[in-house]
């Protein structure tokens, strides 16, 4: 599938970029009949079951990738250059008049084969940052970058598992350390050397020679790390 790794192939310096997304996308790709009842459940005494693809289904992204895989296809051999990933679609272009007129070509296709365009979510007028998927991608500067609003998040919920365990002076769960490391590796391909740092030895630093403030150097290491941007050409850094 197509994601933020798409961007290092495909984003040029200064580029103008436009993101679309699609509403209720699942609900676009109706189930056959005879499949149905595999998709039953029951509430309130009463029997359910979908009639269109749904969230939560394990081949969902791949059946809904599909199905928008000859539309993306066609526009890229007008000469539209395109990221899609599931229902979220960056347009780019050289220029802010063809971001603009790739964008509405986009549109109007989707449209006219029944898929419904959040306006909510959509931005149409072109510019050269931009967030897509959870990350500000800069064409200027070619990088990635975690949005403020997420790394404040990652240092709240950090200090609030470190500062519960010095008091009590007992480490961290796995399960609660599992959680925050989940979040900091989605985030990894906006972080220098993301993929490369070792968090994952911190379930086992709770022992008596490295506790709680073993755990608080590798937290605040990481953490410092995501609010630095990250180039999109990231082999070399």
């Amino acid at each position: 599938m197509e994601g933020l790794h798409t961007l290092k192939d495909l984003l040029k310096k200064g580029d103008w970029m436009t993101k679309v997304d699609l509403k209720d996308a699942y609900f676009m790709i109706p189930i056959q009949q005879q499949d149905r009842p595999f998709l039953r459940f029951s509430m309130e005494s009463q029997d359910y079951q979908f009639s269109c693809l749904l969230f939560g289904l394990s081949c969902a992204p791949w059946v809904f990738t599909k199905t928008l895989k000859p539309v993306l296809t066609l526009l890229r051999e007008l000469g539209v250059r395109l990221v899609a990933y599931i229902d979220d679609i960056l347009v780019l272009a050289e220029t802010k008049e063809m971001a603009q007129c790739h964008t509405e070509a986009l549109m109007y296709l989707l449209q006219n084969l029944g898929y419904i365009i959040h306006p909510e979510k959509t931005v149409t007028q072109p510019a050269q940052e931009i967030e897509f998927l959870g990350m500000m991608v800069d064409s200027r500067a070619l990088e990635l970058r975690l949005p403020g609003q997420k790394i404040r998040k990652l240092r709240k919920e950090a200090a609030m598992i470190i500062k519960d365990h010095q008091l009590s002076q007992t480490p961290p769960t796995i399960r609660e350390v599992s959680r925050l490391l989940g979040k900091f590796n989605s985030l990894s391909q906006a972080v220098v050397m993301g993929e490369s740092r070792n968090l994952h030895s911190i379930p086992i630093l709770n022992t008596s020679e490295t506790g709680i403030d073993g755990i608080e150097y590798r937290f605040r290491d990481y953490i410092c790390a995501c609010a630095k941007p990250r180039g999109i050409n990231y082999s070399n850094n």
